[in-house]
């Protein structure tokens, strides 16, 4: 469980417009449920075992119980449900002194999970599936270190890329990516002694056009031809479209972008 730095709005830092919650969702759903659970079979204890009332919790079930409790514990805070926070802080103090028997512990469930659902009546949770969670991750796994290694200052876009596709915002992956590619661009021209990398793509590619073809032939020339080929597509293509403001993009071509570009980035990382 982290937080998700989005650039300008660092969450957790006062100021910040919003605060995004990344929650691995199995073990938060079990921690829920079996609270849920919990709280049933300590009402069917103290209904048909008059005796149970008056039973501390011993250090055995008082460990399991803890152990249901961290990760509901580490939930709360983010998720703006800080009283419900505390109160399980409190339980699981309360079960390593040993202090509280089961009726007390039926009580205390019932309190915790009806302030759990008052706090989170404002909250919208939501889910990724497992390719898209894949995607939402920080661009050394996206993209592999060695590429954030060679393209340091493409890090930012490749990761946003990424939460981009995950989330379905698809013209803004394109456009995260167009900004790297920018980056990996002037930087490959850098290599080959191009100046002046701030100019338009056009006029680098063509500079890098001319230093490609006075290469010796070779394994090396191909491998740099074949990037720029590459590059020369992204900007017939997809490139000038993106920067008009109707050009939009489907999942689908999201995704294909993200995945040409994936393979193009890896492949220029090797050139340097």
């Amino acid at each position: 469980m982290k937080h998700i730095d989005r650039g300008e709005f660092v969450p957790g830092k006062p100021g910040s417009l919003w605060d995004m919650l990344e929650v691995k969702a199995k073990p938060f759903v079990e921690a829920i449920s079996k609270l849920a659970s919990m709280s049933a079979m300590i009402r069917t204890l103290n209904e048909h075992k008059p005796e149970m009332p008056t039973v501390k919790i011993d250090k055995k079930t008082g460990k399991g119980l803890e152990a249901l409790l961290v990760p509901f514990i580490e939930s709360c805070g983010p998720l703006g449900a800080k009283i419900s926070g505390k109160g399980a802080e409190r339980i699981v103090q309360m079960l390593k002194e040993r202090s509280l028997n089961y009726v007390e512990l039926g009580v205390k469930f019932e309190t915790l999970n009806q302030t759990f659902r008052d706090e989170l009546e404002s909250s919208r949770l939501f889910a990724l599936n497992a390719r898209a969670a894949d995607c939402f991750a920080l661009a050394t796994e996206t993209f592999g270190a060695d590429v954030i290694d060679k393209f340091p200052d493409a890090e930012h876009d490749l990761e946003e890329a990424g939460k981009c596709l995950a989330t379905a915002r698809n013209t803004a992956t394109v456009f995260h990516l167009m900004r790297a590619l920018e980056v990996t661009l002037q930087f490959l021209c850098g290599k080959l002694s191009i100046t002046n990398t701030q100019r338009v793509w056009g006029h680098l590619l063509s500079d890098l056009n001319q230093k490609i073809d006075a290469m010796a032939k070779g394994e090396q020339k191909s491998r740099w031809a074949a990037a720029s080929s590459y590059l020369w597509q992204v900007k017939e293509v997809w490139r000038n479209e993106t920067m008009h403001p109707k050009q939009t993009y489907t999942d689908e071509e999201a995704r294909e972008v993200f995945e040409a570009s994936r393979v193009f980035i890896r492949h220029a990382a090797k050139l340097v």
